[in-house]
Protein backbone atom coordinates (compact mmCIF):
# COMPACT_ATOMS: atom_id res chain seq x y z
CA UNK A 1 0.00 0.00 0.00
CA UNK A 2 1.35 3.61 -1.17
CA UNK A 3 2.36 5.67 1.92
CA UNK A 4 0.69 9.44 1.58
CA UNK A 5 3.55 12.24 2.21
CA UNK A 6 1.85 14.66 4.92
CA UNK A 7 3.69 17.62 3.41
CA UNK A 8 4.38 19.24 0.20
CA UNK A 9 8.47 19.98 1.41
CA UNK A 10 8.60 15.80 1.73
CA UNK A 11 7.08 15.87 -1.75
CA UNK A 12 9.97 18.60 -2.99
CA UNK A 13 12.89 16.40 -1.06
CA UNK A 14 12.05 13.07 -2.84
CA UNK A 15 11.76 14.41 -6.29
CA UNK A 16 15.14 16.51 -6.07
CA UNK A 17 16.56 13.14 -4.80
CA UNK A 18 15.26 11.67 -7.44
CA UNK A 19 16.29 14.11 -10.08
CA UNK A 20 19.67 14.49 -8.42
CA UNK A 21 20.53 11.05 -7.75
CA UNK A 22 21.87 9.91 -10.93
CA UNK A 23 23.75 13.09 -12.10
CA UNK A 24 25.49 12.83 -8.34
CA UNK A 25 26.40 9.44 -8.63
CA UNK A 26 27.93 10.27 -12.43
CA UNK A 27 29.80 13.22 -10.87
CA UNK A 28 31.06 10.90 -7.54
CA UNK A 29 32.73 8.04 -10.61
CA UNK A 30 34.09 11.02 -12.54
CA UNK A 31 35.91 12.07 -9.05
CA UNK A 32 37.11 8.96 -8.01
CA UNK A 33 38.39 8.24 -11.72
CA UNK A 34 40.38 11.42 -11.84
CA UNK A 35 41.60 10.66 -8.39
CA UNK A 36 42.71 6.85 -9.89
CA UNK A 37 44.66 8.66 -12.31
CA UNK A 38 46.09 10.69 -10.56
CA UNK A 39 47.35 8.27 -7.84
CA UNK A 40 48.45 6.84 -11.25
CA UNK A 41 50.35 9.40 -12.64
CA UNK A 42 51.91 9.64 -9.29
CA UNK A 43 53.09 6.28 -9.08
CA UNK A 44 54.46 6.53 -12.58
CA UNK A 45 56.78 9.34 -11.27
CA UNK A 46 57.75 7.74 -8.65
CA UNK A 47 58.73 4.62 -10.69
CA UNK A 48 60.45 6.93 -12.81
CA UNK A 49 62.89 8.64 -10.01
CA UNK A 50 63.54 4.96 -9.41
CA UNK A 51 64.73 3.81 -12.61
CA UNK A 52 66.48 7.06 -12.94
CA UNK A 53 68.81 6.16 -9.52
CA UNK A 54 69.25 2.67 -10.96
CA UNK A 55 66.71 0.90 -8.51
CA UNK A 56 64.53 -1.12 -11.26
CA UNK A 57 63.75 -4.01 -8.44
CA UNK A 58 62.36 -0.99 -6.25
CA UNK A 59 60.69 0.66 -9.17
CA UNK A 60 59.21 -2.75 -10.36
CA UNK A 61 56.37 -3.57 -8.22
CA UNK A 62 55.77 1.21 -8.52
CA UNK A 63 55.69 0.40 -11.78
CA UNK A 64 53.31 -2.31 -11.95
CA UNK A 65 50.60 -0.69 -10.21
CA UNK A 66 50.82 2.19 -12.02
CA UNK A 67 50.01 0.24 -14.94
CA UNK A 68 46.92 -1.17 -13.21
CA UNK A 69 45.98 2.06 -12.31
CA UNK A 70 45.89 3.85 -15.35
CA UNK A 71 45.75 0.86 -17.84
CA UNK A 72 45.38 2.91 -20.50
CA UNK A 73 48.31 5.33 -20.16
CA UNK A 74 51.21 4.19 -22.54
CA UNK A 75 53.86 6.19 -20.27
CA UNK A 76 52.63 3.58 -17.56
CA UNK A 77 53.34 0.80 -19.75
CA UNK A 78 56.40 1.78 -21.44
CA UNK A 79 58.36 2.62 -18.02
CA UNK A 80 57.13 -1.09 -16.83
CA UNK A 81 58.60 -2.20 -19.83
CA UNK A 82 61.88 -0.29 -18.63
CA UNK A 83 62.04 -2.10 -15.30
CA UNK A 84 61.97 -5.16 -16.84
CA UNK A 85 64.20 -4.80 -19.03
CA UNK A 86 67.20 -3.60 -16.60
CA UNK A 87 65.61 -6.37 -14.44
CA UNK A 88 66.43 -8.70 -17.69
CA UNK A 89 63.13 -10.29 -17.91
CA UNK A 90 62.45 -9.42 -21.26
CA UNK A 91 59.48 -11.73 -22.12
CA UNK A 92 57.77 -9.05 -19.68
CA UNK A 93 59.27 -6.17 -21.20
CA UNK A 94 58.18 -6.77 -24.73
CA UNK A 95 54.36 -7.44 -22.91
CA UNK A 96 54.48 -3.92 -21.58
CA UNK A 97 56.31 -2.49 -24.64
CA UNK A 98 53.40 -4.11 -27.12
CA UNK A 99 50.68 -2.84 -24.59
CA UNK A 100 52.42 1.02 -25.09
CA UNK A 101 52.01 0.62 -28.61
CA UNK A 102 48.52 -0.29 -28.93
CA UNK A 103 48.06 3.20 -26.58
CA UNK A 104 50.22 5.84 -28.68
CA UNK A 105 51.53 6.38 -31.84
CA UNK A 106 55.00 4.85 -31.99
CA UNK A 107 57.61 7.09 -30.71
CA UNK A 108 61.91 5.75 -31.57
CA UNK A 109 62.61 5.18 -27.85
CA UNK A 110 59.77 2.99 -27.48
CA UNK A 111 59.98 1.09 -30.86
CA UNK A 112 64.24 0.91 -30.25
CA UNK A 113 62.69 -0.64 -26.23
CA UNK A 114 60.71 -3.25 -28.03
CA UNK A 115 63.00 -4.18 -30.53
CA UNK A 116 65.83 -4.79 -27.93
CA UNK A 117 63.39 -6.76 -25.63
CA UNK A 118 62.58 -9.41 -28.71
CA UNK A 119 65.99 -10.07 -29.52
CA UNK A 120 66.58 -10.78 -26.20
CA UNK A 121 63.51 -13.62 -26.91
CA UNK A 122 65.44 -14.46 -30.22
CA UNK A 123 62.56 -12.96 -31.98
CA UNK A 124 65.08 -11.35 -34.38
CA UNK A 125 63.02 -11.25 -37.50
CA UNK A 126 60.14 -9.17 -35.09
CA UNK A 127 62.99 -7.16 -33.67
CA UNK A 128 64.48 -6.07 -37.02
CA UNK A 129 61.01 -4.49 -37.77
CA UNK A 130 60.87 -2.51 -34.74
CA UNK A 131 64.97 -1.46 -34.85
CA UNK A 132 63.98 -0.45 -38.28
CA UNK A 133 60.68 1.66 -37.05
CA UNK A 134 63.12 3.28 -34.28
CA UNK A 135 66.18 4.14 -36.61
CA UNK A 136 63.61 5.83 -39.35
CA UNK A 137 61.75 7.92 -36.54
CA UNK A 138 65.23 9.17 -35.19
CA UNK A 139 67.55 8.81 -38.35
CA UNK A 140 70.15 10.84 -36.16
CA UNK A 141 70.91 8.00 -33.47
CA UNK A 142 73.86 6.14 -34.57
CA UNK A 143 72.90 3.29 -31.75
CA UNK A 144 69.71 2.33 -33.41
CA UNK A 145 71.91 1.63 -36.80
CA UNK A 146 74.15 -0.40 -34.52
CA UNK A 147 71.64 -2.78 -32.82
CA UNK A 148 69.44 -2.55 -36.39
CA UNK A 149 72.74 -4.28 -38.14
CA UNK A 150 73.29 -7.12 -35.41
CA UNK A 151 69.75 -8.39 -35.91
CA UNK A 152 69.81 -8.18 -39.55
CA UNK A 153 73.13 -9.97 -38.90
CA UNK A 154 71.30 -12.67 -37.04
CA UNK A 155 68.53 -13.32 -39.70
CA UNK A 156 71.18 -14.09 -42.22
CA UNK A 157 70.45 -10.55 -43.69
CA UNK A 158 74.62 -9.55 -44.10
CA UNK A 159 73.88 -7.49 -46.80
CA UNK A 160 71.25 -4.92 -44.54
CA UNK A 161 73.19 -5.49 -41.46
CA UNK A 162 76.40 -3.79 -43.44
CA UNK A 163 74.54 -1.08 -44.74
CA UNK A 164 72.63 -0.54 -41.42
CA UNK A 165 76.16 -0.33 -39.55
CA UNK A 166 78.30 1.48 -42.45
CA UNK A 167 75.47 4.02 -41.26
CA UNK A 168 76.42 3.94 -37.37
CA UNK A 169 79.57 4.69 -37.94
CA UNK A 170 79.28 7.20 -40.57
CA UNK A 171 77.26 8.86 -37.64
CA UNK A 172 79.50 8.08 -35.25
CA UNK A 173 83.21 6.88 -36.19
CA UNK A 174 84.28 6.37 -32.30
CA UNK A 175 81.80 2.83 -32.01
CA UNK A 176 83.95 -0.10 -31.75
CA UNK A 177 81.89 -2.72 -31.96
CA UNK A 178 80.27 -1.13 -35.36
CA UNK A 179 83.51 -1.16 -36.30
CA UNK A 180 84.42 -4.22 -35.66
CA UNK A 181 81.16 -6.11 -37.02
CA UNK A 182 81.31 -3.75 -40.00
CA UNK A 183 84.44 -5.20 -40.79
CA UNK A 184 83.57 -8.99 -40.20
CA UNK A 185 81.00 -8.80 -42.29
CA UNK A 186 83.21 -6.88 -45.21
CA UNK A 187 85.71 -10.15 -44.68
CA UNK A 188 82.57 -12.41 -45.24
CA UNK A 189 81.62 -10.28 -48.29
CA UNK A 190 85.67 -10.76 -49.29
CA UNK A 191 86.51 -7.33 -48.97
CA UNK A 192 89.57 -7.55 -46.93
CA UNK A 193 91.66 -4.37 -47.36
CA UNK A 194 88.17 -2.97 -45.92
CA UNK A 195 88.15 -5.38 -43.42
CA UNK A 196 91.89 -5.16 -42.14
CA UNK A 197 91.47 -1.48 -41.98
CA UNK A 198 88.17 -1.71 -39.78
CA UNK A 199 89.70 -4.39 -37.73
CA UNK A 200 93.08 -1.92 -36.97
CA UNK A 201 90.48 1.34 -36.30
CA UNK A 202 88.68 -1.26 -34.06
CA UNK A 203 91.64 -1.30 -32.22
CA UNK A 204 92.79 1.50 -31.85
CA UNK A 205 89.40 1.98 -30.67
CA UNK A 206 89.84 -0.83 -28.44
CA UNK A 207 92.84 -1.60 -27.60
CA UNK A 208 92.19 -4.88 -25.72
CA UNK A 209 89.55 -5.97 -28.00
CA UNK A 210 90.28 -10.12 -28.32
CA UNK A 211 88.17 -10.42 -31.01
CA UNK A 212 89.32 -8.44 -33.42
CA UNK A 213 92.98 -9.07 -32.69
CA UNK A 214 91.98 -12.82 -33.63
CA UNK A 215 89.76 -11.90 -36.53
CA UNK A 216 92.77 -9.80 -38.06
CA UNK A 217 95.62 -12.52 -37.77
CA UNK A 218 93.38 -15.07 -38.80
CA UNK A 219 92.97 -12.58 -42.11
CA UNK A 220 96.83 -12.47 -41.81
CA UNK A 221 97.11 -16.25 -41.60
CA UNK A 222 95.14 -16.72 -44.76
CA UNK A 223 96.55 -14.18 -46.71
CA UNK A 224 100.36 -16.03 -45.71
CA UNK A 225 101.41 -13.32 -43.71
CA UNK A 226 102.38 -15.14 -40.71
CA UNK A 227 104.63 -12.24 -39.58
CA UNK A 228 102.12 -10.03 -39.15
CA UNK A 229 99.87 -12.18 -37.75
CA UNK A 230 102.40 -13.24 -34.82
CA UNK A 231 102.79 -10.44 -32.37
CA UNK A 232 98.82 -9.89 -32.57
CA UNK A 233 97.98 -13.37 -31.64
CA UNK A 234 101.22 -13.15 -28.95
CA UNK A 235 99.18 -10.14 -27.69
CA UNK A 236 96.20 -12.22 -27.31
CA UNK A 237 97.20 -14.09 -25.31
CA UNK A 238 98.25 -11.53 -23.29
CA UNK A 239 94.99 -10.43 -22.76
CA UNK A 240 93.56 -14.82 -22.33
CA UNK A 241 95.62 -16.92 -21.94
CA UNK A 242 92.83 -19.89 -22.47
CA UNK A 243 92.11 -18.42 -25.79
CA UNK A 244 91.34 -21.60 -28.07
CA UNK A 245 91.58 -19.64 -31.22
CA UNK A 246 95.10 -17.67 -30.22
CA UNK A 247 96.47 -21.06 -29.71
CA UNK A 248 95.38 -22.66 -32.95
CA UNK A 249 96.18 -19.50 -35.16
CA UNK A 250 99.53 -19.57 -33.89
CA UNK A 251 99.94 -22.90 -34.77
CA UNK A 252 99.12 -22.12 -37.86
CA UNK A 253 101.39 -19.79 -38.16
CA UNK A 254 104.43 -21.51 -36.67
CA UNK A 255 103.72 -24.38 -39.40
CA UNK A 256 103.67 -21.33 -41.84
CA UNK A 257 107.17 -20.61 -40.82
CA UNK A 258 108.55 -23.57 -40.24
CA UNK A 259 108.36 -23.69 -36.47
CA UNK A 260 107.33 -27.43 -36.21
CA UNK A 261 107.94 -27.94 -32.48
CA UNK A 262 105.95 -25.11 -31.63
CA UNK A 263 103.08 -25.88 -33.65
CA UNK A 264 102.68 -28.67 -32.00
CA UNK A 265 102.56 -27.60 -28.85
CA UNK A 266 100.44 -25.02 -29.72
CA UNK A 267 97.87 -27.33 -31.23
CA UNK A 268 97.83 -29.48 -28.52
CA UNK A 269 96.75 -27.01 -25.67
CA UNK A 270 94.18 -26.04 -28.58
CA UNK A 271 92.83 -29.59 -28.13
CA UNK A 272 93.16 -29.65 -24.74
CA UNK A 273 91.43 -26.22 -23.64
CA UNK A 274 88.70 -27.10 -26.00
CA UNK A 275 88.00 -30.11 -24.98
CA UNK A 276 87.67 -28.69 -21.09
CA UNK A 277 85.70 -25.57 -22.48
CA UNK A 278 83.13 -28.86 -24.01
CA UNK A 279 83.00 -30.52 -20.41
CA UNK A 280 82.39 -27.06 -18.92
CA UNK A 281 79.73 -25.91 -21.98
CA UNK A 282 77.74 -29.44 -21.34
CA UNK A 283 77.79 -29.49 -17.45
CA UNK A 284 76.53 -25.33 -18.08
CA UNK A 285 73.69 -27.02 -20.24
CA UNK A 286 72.39 -29.47 -17.27
CA UNK A 287 72.27 -26.59 -14.65
CA UNK A 288 70.37 -24.85 -16.66
CA UNK A 289 68.09 -27.85 -16.62
CA UNK A 290 68.59 -27.59 -12.32
CA UNK A 291 70.47 -30.69 -13.18
CA UNK A 292 72.96 -30.47 -10.46
CA UNK A 293 74.91 -33.40 -10.38
CA UNK A 294 75.52 -34.16 -14.38
CA UNK A 295 76.66 -30.38 -14.14
CA UNK A 296 79.12 -31.32 -11.12
CA UNK A 297 80.28 -34.18 -13.32
CA UNK A 298 80.90 -32.57 -16.52
CA UNK A 299 82.86 -29.38 -14.62
CA UNK A 300 84.66 -31.93 -12.58
CA UNK A 301 86.10 -33.37 -16.23
CA UNK A 302 86.78 -29.91 -17.19
CA UNK A 303 89.44 -29.59 -14.76
CA UNK A 304 90.65 -33.06 -14.72
CA UNK A 305 91.34 -32.35 -18.17
CA UNK A 306 92.74 -28.75 -17.69
CA UNK A 307 94.13 -27.99 -14.17
CA UNK A 308 94.54 -24.30 -14.59
CA UNK A 309 90.72 -23.43 -15.70
CA UNK A 310 89.70 -21.01 -13.02
CA UNK A 311 85.99 -20.51 -14.23
CA UNK A 312 85.18 -24.40 -13.76
CA UNK A 313 86.46 -24.11 -10.16
CA UNK A 314 84.24 -21.21 -9.62
CA UNK A 315 81.58 -22.32 -11.37
CA UNK A 316 81.83 -26.41 -9.70
CA UNK A 317 81.94 -24.10 -6.22
CA UNK A 318 78.80 -22.33 -6.40
CA UNK A 319 77.71 -25.77 -7.31
CA UNK A 320 78.27 -27.02 -4.26
CA UNK A 321 77.17 -24.35 -2.37
CA UNK A 322 73.69 -24.89 -4.12
CA UNK A 323 73.67 -27.76 -3.28
CA UNK A 324 74.12 -27.00 0.39
CA UNK A 325 78.05 -28.87 0.44
CA UNK A 326 80.15 -25.92 1.58
CA UNK A 327 82.87 -28.50 2.80
CA UNK A 328 83.26 -29.64 -1.16
CA UNK A 329 83.15 -26.26 -2.08
CA UNK A 330 85.65 -24.80 0.00
CA UNK A 331 88.97 -26.63 -1.09
CA UNK A 332 87.50 -25.82 -4.88
CA UNK A 333 87.70 -21.96 -4.31
CA UNK A 334 90.66 -22.42 -2.29
CA UNK A 335 92.16 -23.74 -5.73
CA UNK A 336 90.63 -20.84 -7.40
CA UNK A 337 92.30 -18.74 -5.26
CA UNK A 338 95.24 -20.10 -5.61
CA UNK A 339 95.34 -19.85 -9.11
CA UNK A 340 94.23 -16.03 -9.79
CA UNK A 341 94.77 -14.76 -5.89
CA UNK A 342 93.31 -11.61 -7.22
CA UNK A 343 90.14 -13.09 -7.93
CA UNK A 344 87.46 -11.00 -6.24
CA UNK A 345 84.45 -13.62 -6.84
CA UNK A 346 86.38 -16.49 -5.37
CA UNK A 347 86.99 -14.47 -2.02
CA UNK A 348 83.23 -13.46 -1.68
CA UNK A 349 82.42 -17.37 -2.45
CA UNK A 350 85.10 -18.45 -0.17
CA UNK A 351 83.52 -16.28 2.74
CA UNK A 352 79.78 -17.34 1.88
CA UNK A 353 81.22 -21.05 1.99
CA UNK A 354 82.58 -20.59 5.09
CA UNK A 355 79.34 -19.11 6.86
CA UNK A 356 77.33 -21.84 5.59
CA UNK A 357 79.56 -23.83 7.05
CA UNK A 358 78.83 -21.83 10.30
CA UNK A 359 82.95 -20.50 10.76
CA UNK A 360 82.44 -16.96 10.89
CA UNK A 361 85.49 -16.21 11.66
CA UNK A 362 87.12 -18.11 8.53
CA UNK A 363 84.54 -16.21 6.42
CA UNK A 364 85.29 -12.70 8.48
CA UNK A 365 89.08 -13.48 6.96
CA UNK A 366 87.88 -13.76 3.81
CA UNK A 367 85.55 -10.90 3.58
CA UNK A 368 88.30 -8.86 4.40
CA UNK A 369 90.62 -9.69 2.19
CA UNK A 370 87.73 -9.56 -0.35
CA UNK A 371 87.08 -5.73 0.87
CA UNK A 372 91.26 -5.65 0.51
CA UNK A 373 90.83 -5.97 -3.54
CA UNK A 374 87.74 -3.67 -4.38
CA UNK A 375 86.94 -1.70 -0.75
CA UNK A 376 84.06 -0.33 -1.82
CA UNK A 377 82.68 -4.14 -2.35
CA UNK A 378 78.79 -4.07 -1.47
CA UNK A 379 79.26 -8.00 -1.23
CA UNK A 380 82.32 -7.71 0.40
CA UNK A 381 80.39 -5.71 3.28
CA UNK A 382 77.50 -8.33 3.19
CA UNK A 383 79.59 -11.20 3.97
CA UNK A 384 81.26 -9.03 6.82
CA UNK A 385 78.05 -8.24 8.26
CA UNK A 386 76.82 -11.44 8.41
CA UNK A 387 79.62 -12.95 9.62
CA UNK A 388 80.19 -10.14 12.45
CA UNK A 389 76.38 -11.17 13.12
CA UNK A 390 77.28 -14.77 13.41
CA UNK A 391 80.15 -13.32 15.74
CA UNK A 392 77.42 -11.39 18.22
CA UNK A 393 79.77 -7.83 16.76
CA UNK A 394 76.33 -6.26 16.80
CA UNK A 395 78.26 -2.46 16.10
CA UNK A 396 80.23 -3.59 13.40
CA UNK A 397 77.81 -5.62 11.96
CA UNK A 398 75.24 -2.96 11.92
CA UNK A 399 78.09 -0.98 10.09
CA UNK A 400 78.82 -3.16 7.45
CA UNK A 401 75.18 -3.81 6.56
CA UNK A 402 74.24 0.54 6.55
CA UNK A 403 77.77 0.13 4.17
CA UNK A 404 76.12 -2.21 1.80
CA UNK A 405 72.47 0.49 1.75
CA UNK A 406 75.05 3.16 1.28
CA UNK A 407 76.02 1.93 -1.88
CA UNK A 408 72.81 -0.92 -3.05
CA UNK A 409 69.61 0.64 -1.58
CA UNK A 410 67.59 -1.93 -2.63
CA UNK A 411 69.55 -4.64 -1.21
CA UNK A 412 66.56 -6.49 0.57
CA UNK A 413 69.18 -9.03 2.55
CA UNK A 414 70.56 -6.72 3.83
CA UNK A 415 67.37 -4.42 4.93
CA UNK A 416 66.62 -7.65 6.61
CA UNK A 417 70.00 -8.86 8.22
CA UNK A 418 70.27 -4.88 9.66
CA UNK A 419 66.44 -5.92 11.02
CA UNK A 420 68.41 -8.84 12.97
CA UNK A 421 70.76 -6.90 14.39
CA UNK A 422 68.25 -4.56 15.89
CA UNK A 423 65.89 -7.05 17.21
CA UNK A 424 68.50 -8.32 19.02
CA UNK A 425 69.15 -5.07 20.34
CA UNK A 426 65.54 -5.10 21.62
CA UNK A 427 65.28 -1.88 19.59
CA UNK A 428 61.97 -3.37 17.74
CA UNK A 429 60.67 -0.05 15.52
CA UNK A 430 63.71 0.19 13.75
CA UNK A 431 63.85 -3.26 13.11
CA UNK A 432 60.14 -3.00 12.07
CA UNK A 433 61.47 -0.66 9.52
CA UNK A 434 63.79 -2.95 8.30
CA UNK A 435 62.30 -5.86 7.80
CA UNK A 436 59.13 -3.79 6.09
CA UNK A 437 61.73 -2.21 3.63
CA UNK A 438 62.97 -5.30 2.93
CA UNK A 439 59.78 -7.14 2.13
CA UNK A 440 59.13 -3.97 -0.01
CA UNK A 441 61.52 -4.36 -2.19
CA UNK A 442 61.59 -8.62 -2.30
CA UNK A 443 57.70 -9.53 -1.33
CA UNK A 444 58.28 -13.06 -1.73
CA UNK A 445 61.28 -13.09 1.10
CA UNK A 446 59.10 -15.78 3.62
CA UNK A 447 61.89 -15.06 6.33
CA UNK A 448 61.57 -11.26 6.54
CA UNK A 449 57.71 -11.76 7.38
CA UNK A 450 58.60 -14.45 10.01
CA UNK A 451 60.99 -12.37 11.98
CA UNK A 452 58.43 -8.91 11.23
CA UNK A 453 55.84 -11.02 13.31
CA UNK A 454 58.20 -11.64 16.01
CA UNK A 455 58.35 -7.62 16.40
CA UNK A 456 54.73 -7.80 16.14
CA UNK A 457 54.32 -10.54 18.52
CA UNK A 458 56.51 -8.42 20.85
CA UNK A 459 53.90 -5.19 20.37
CA UNK A 460 51.49 -7.57 21.47
CA UNK A 461 49.61 -6.86 18.00
CA UNK A 462 48.84 -10.51 17.55
CA UNK A 463 46.55 -10.30 14.37
CA UNK A 464 49.06 -8.45 12.51
CA UNK A 465 51.95 -11.46 13.71
CA UNK A 466 49.37 -13.71 12.40
CA UNK A 467 48.82 -12.57 9.24
CA UNK A 468 53.17 -12.13 8.82
CA UNK A 469 53.35 -15.62 10.05
CA UNK A 470 50.95 -16.78 7.94
CA UNK A 471 52.17 -15.30 4.75
CA UNK A 472 55.52 -16.56 5.91
CA UNK A 473 53.99 -20.08 5.40
CA UNK A 474 52.14 -19.21 2.06
CA UNK A 475 55.50 -18.62 0.80
CA UNK A 476 57.59 -21.13 2.36
CA UNK A 477 55.74 -24.24 3.38
CA UNK A 478 58.38 -25.94 4.73
CA UNK A 479 59.11 -23.00 7.35
CA UNK A 480 58.38 -24.88 10.87
CA UNK A 481 59.06 -22.02 13.03
CA UNK A 482 55.77 -19.79 11.35
CA UNK A 483 53.94 -22.83 11.38
CA UNK A 484 54.69 -23.15 15.58
CA UNK A 485 54.20 -19.63 15.80
CA UNK A 486 50.63 -19.64 14.07
CA UNK A 487 49.69 -22.65 15.83
CA UNK A 488 50.50 -20.60 19.53
CA UNK A 489 48.16 -17.50 18.30
CA UNK A 490 45.92 -19.74 17.74
CA UNK A 491 44.75 -20.30 20.92
CA UNK A 492 42.32 -18.08 23.08
CA UNK A 493 44.03 -14.24 24.08
CA UNK A 494 44.91 -15.16 27.39
CA UNK A 495 47.54 -18.16 26.34
CA UNK A 496 49.19 -15.77 23.46
CA UNK A 497 52.90 -15.39 24.48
Amino acid sequence: MPVALKSPVGLLVLLLAAGCGPNQAARDADALEKARRQEGLLLTGRGVLFLQQGRPQRALPVLREAAEKIPDAAEAHFNLGLAYSQLDQPAEAAVAFERALTLAPPTPELCFALGIALRGLRRDPEAVKQLQRAAELAPHRPDYFFHLGEARRATGDFAGALEALEEATRLDSSLAEAQFYRSDLLARSNRLAEAEAGYRRTLALAPRHLQARLDLAKLYTQQQRPKEALPLLRQALDLEPRSTGAHYLLGQVYAQTGQTRQAEAELAAFQRLSTAEKFFDQGSLYARRDQWTQAIAFWTQAIEVDSSFLGAYLRLGKAQLHQQAPGSAIPLLQKALALAPQDLEARCLLGEAFLMAEDPAAARQAFVEALHLQPDAARGFYGLGRAQLMQGSLPEAMTAFRRVLDRQPDHSEAHYYLGLVYLKQKKDQAAKTCFEQSIAINPSQAQARYTLGLVFVNEKAYGQARAAFAKALELDPGHAKAREKLAQLAGPPTEQP
